[in-house]
Parts: structure tokens; sequence; C-alpha cells
């Protein structure tokens, strides 16, 4: 696995992205409100994107759903307010009195309240240090009876509905609604990066469906199924079980012709491990490949108080290589003045190497970029003036060329 992200094309472009960049958090809005999560796996695309979302019926199945979805959702929401419009003002009565019987039972918040300055938390820290000179006592009738309000009348009744069916209490989550829109952005996203890599999506289908077979990746959510040629607004399912690759891409339930698949798949040990490693898959990778190639090294090697990578030591040469998980993704600009950074980093451990009296023959930072994309970055680099760097022919490699760097240098 770790040898194929150096060699194997599709791995290598799929998995060695920054993490922030593979598991990116992505930004979804409901009913005027907006939150982030952050994506733990990647998509699996029965057919081509574009192609998914071409539909044959009225509507798209998907937009059906959605709707249905929200409709049933609206019905969970009309049932919260009429929990709060039962019981909101008395609520609000019971939590006042209960803190201002608090503030006239305690003489330091009474103070803090009287004082001409601004109350805030830091405030209210410096004056009351803990809680355990505060007395609550006044205000533990108000709080049950706040409890109690929340289970009588027409909030019991409310609560009760949704309490005794389980689908409304579904529905007032959204959770099926919020699982399909993790999925659709997770695929938009990985998508993007897939262009950028120059990954073709039936690449990544194959890679998806090998690593499923070989245990390494796991179904992490509802995988989605439709299929637009049934009824007149199409079939969707949803899926919880883990599939094997020779159910992928299911069938229509309704029709039992190949149906459109998505769903998010979830790395497993020992692959989701590398990614974790401090230094990424790359990392990993890289360690992989000196040991499997008997390369004595050293990895976090301490030069006049920084770190270094990873520094080979042969018969007669001895070689610094740092690896850099950049972000690929983003603008030309910015990733020229990372690459920048990269090799500034590397002029000054290979000077505090030799500082310290390491002979080192070569140096090199390897970076998770494509070879096409390097190549188109660095003619806009400014060349490295410093001497030490050019003796030792220092340079910017990329993952697909270490195998080759490795023989050369090592």
């Amino acid at each position: 696995m770790l040898e194929s992200a150096l060699t194997n094309r599709v791995f290598g472009s799929v998995f060695l992205l920054n993490r922030e960049e593979l598991f990116p958090t992505v930004r979804l809005a409901e009913a005027g409100f907006s939150y982030h999560m952050q994506t733990k796996g990647v998509p699996y695309l029965s057919h081509p994107f574009a192609r998914m979302w071409k539909s044959k019926a009225k509507a798209h199945p998907l937009e059906v759903v959605t709707y249905v979805d929200r409709l049933r959702q609206k019905e969970a929401e009309g049932l919260i307010k009429q929990m709060q419009d039962s019981t909101l003002d008395s609520l609000r009565d019971e939590f006042m009195m209960a803190g201002l019987k608090v503030i006239k039972d305690n003489s330091i918040l009474k103070g803090l309240v009287d004082a001409p300055a601004i109350i805030n938390r830091p405030e209210l820290r410096k004056n009351v240090k803990d809680y355990s000179g505060v007395n609550f006592t006044s205000a533990k009738p108000h709080v049950t009876t706040m409890m109690q309000t929340m289970l009588t009348g027409g909030a019991k009744k409310a609560l009760n509905r949704m309490m005794m069916d389980a689908d409304i209490l579904i529905d007032a989550m959204g959770i099926d609604l919020l699982r399909l829109k993790i999925a659709m952005a997770t695929a938009a996203r990985t998508l993007k990066s897939l262009e950028i890599r120059r990954v073709k999506e039936t690449e990544l289908r194959g890679l998806i469906l090998a690593l499923i077979d070989c245990g390494l990746l796991r179904q992490s959510r509802n995988m989605f199924i439709w299929c637009d040629r049934c009824d007149e607004w199409g079939v969707v399912a949803s899926i919880v079980s883990v599939l094997p690759p020779s159910k992928l891409p299911p069938y229509c339930p309704a029709c039992g012709r190949v149906a459109f698949a998505m769903g998010v798949f979830r790395p497993l040990p020992p692959l989701i491990d590398a990614i974790q490693f401090p230094d990424g898959l790359l990392g990993a990778a890289i360690g992989w490949h000196f040991k499997m190639n008997g390369v004595r090294f050293d990895h976090g090697v301490d030069v006049g108080g920084e770190e270094c990578d990873f520094i080979t030591r042969g018969s007669r040469r001895t070689v610094l290589f740092e690896c850099k998980m950049n972000f690929v993704l983003s603008a030309e600009d910015s990733m020229r003045a990372t690459l920048l950074e990269n090799r500034k980093q590397l002029v000054r451990h290979i000077n505090l190497a030799k500082a310290i009296g390491v002979k080192l023959t070569a140096a090199a930072c390897v970076l998770n970029l494509r070879r096409d994309q390097l190549r188109g970055l660095a003619p806009g680099l400014k060349p490295e003036s410093d001497p030490e760097y050019n003796r030792l022919g220092g340079m910017l490699v990329s993952y697909e060329d270490f195998p080759k760097c490795v023989q050369k240098l090592c």
C-alpha cells in the first residue's frame, strides 16, 4: 500500500493530499443557518458525475426526495414550535425569577450588577472564582417548575407525539437529508481535486473498489441509489449495510435495472494510520521505501535545534530528505510561495547540518505535487543562491520521481 503511494499514479494522486484537502471542511446551509462539517471519507460515484445529474424524469429523483424530506421536516418543526409557543412565556418567567432570587441572595452577584463596569465573562470570573460559594437554593423550585412545564399541556402533547412517532423524531433531526448533503459535498470537492491531479472518474471508482476489496475502505454513511427510469418521479433508496464490490453499483429496487449510486467510504487501518502519520502518507511511504530497499536512515533528526525529516547514511553518501504535504489545490502564486518556503527550510537545514559536522553529499525536498504540476510551477521560482545548497545539488522533487532520486543519490 505505502509503495503504491509513490508508484501508482491514481492512488498517489488521490491520497497524497494535505489532510485538509483530502478531508475538507464543507459548508452546509439549512433554514437560513450555515454550519461546517469535516468530511472523513472519499466518494464513490457509480457513473460519471455529469451523467448522474441529468434526469429523464420530470424532476431529478434526489430533488423530489429532498423536497419531500423538507415537508416532513417542517411538520416536525411545527411540533417544536407548538412546544415553544405553549411554554415560552412560562419558561421566561421562571427563568427570570430564578435569576433574580439568586442575585438577591448573593452579595457578590448583587455587587457585580450594581457596579458601573460592563458585565462580561472575565468580569464575572474575577468576582466569582468558583461557584461553591454561590447559593442557588432559591432557584431550585423554579428550575423544577420549568421542567414540569415542558411535560404538561400543549408541550406534553407535542413532545409525546414526537417521542411516540420515530419518523417525526428522525425528521426533526433531518438525518437522511444531512447525510445526502455530506455525500454530495464530498463528491463535489473530490472531483475538483481529481481535475487538477488529472485523474479520471472511472479511475477513482476502480481505486475505491480495489481498496474496499483489500479491506482498506468501509462505507461510513448511507449509500444513496436512485433510478430515473421507473415511475413518474423516479425511485430513491438509502442503503446502510456494507456492500461488497460485486454489488456496486446496486440495482433499482423497483425495476431491477442498474441504478445510480453515491456514497462515502472511510479509510481503515493501516491506510488511515498512514494518513495521520506526523509527515502524512508521504512521510510513511518514504520511510517504507527506504526500508524495503535496504537504505539505512534516521527519522526526525535534530540538527541545531530543528528537526530534519530523514537523513540516509551509506558507506560514502549521506543525504538529507525533507518531505512536504503542501496544498495542491491553491492558486499558482500561493503554491510558488509555498515552494520557496520549502526550499528555504531545506537550505537552512543543510547549513545547520554542516555547522554540527554532518557531511552531506546531497539534499532534496520531496513534495506531494505531481511531476507535471511541479514542472509547471518551477519556471516561476527565483534561482537559489545559497552556495552550500548549490554545491550539494539541492532540489525539489515530485513524489513520482522520488524512487529514481533515491537510486541516484543513495
